[in-house]
This record gives structure tokens, sequence and C-alpha cells, in this order.
């Protein structure tokens, strides 16, 4: 037990820097993704959802007529959703 709060303790030195030398960046970071990798199964996820998402968009475009950046019906058909 004593090992492990010495190695998360160790862990959070890393993460804190002078407060002015830290960037937004940074804050960002440390606030909302303090154990980001890029190597993480979640962020794998996201970059493909993301990827289609933008890839629906120059596909077919903004539906206007519904609600804020929402891909068209045929898009969504087109690449395979129902």
């Amino acid at each position: 037990m004593h090992i492990s709060l010495i190695s998360q303790k160790a862990d959070v030195n890393e993460l804190f820097k002078p407060p002015r030398n830290e960037t937004i960046s940074d804050m960002l970071k440390f606030t909302c993704f303090p154990h980001f990798t890029w190597k993480s199964f979640i962020t794998i996820i996201s970059l493909i959802d993301i990827a289609l998402f933008v890839a629906m968009l120059i596909y077919n475009g903004i539906n206007y007529d519904g609600s804020f950046l929402e891909v068209t019906e045929k898009a969504i058909e087109d690449f395979g959703g129902k």
C-alpha cells in the first residue's frame, strides 16, 4: 500500500508546473483529461467518430431544416446507417 501511494504521488508531481509556466492546454489536460493517451480505446473511437461525421458533412452537406450541424438522411443511409 505504501509503495502505491508513493508512485501515485510521483505521477501527480509530474503533472504540476509552476502556475506562471502553465499554458491553457496544460490546464485543460490536467483538469479534463488527466489520463489521456493517444493509445487509449476511447481516443481512437472518438477520432474515428469525428472523422466519419466530418466525412458525412463533406459528402452530402448539412441538413438546414434540422438541428445544428445535422447531417442529411441520405448521407447516413449511404454510410450504412438505418
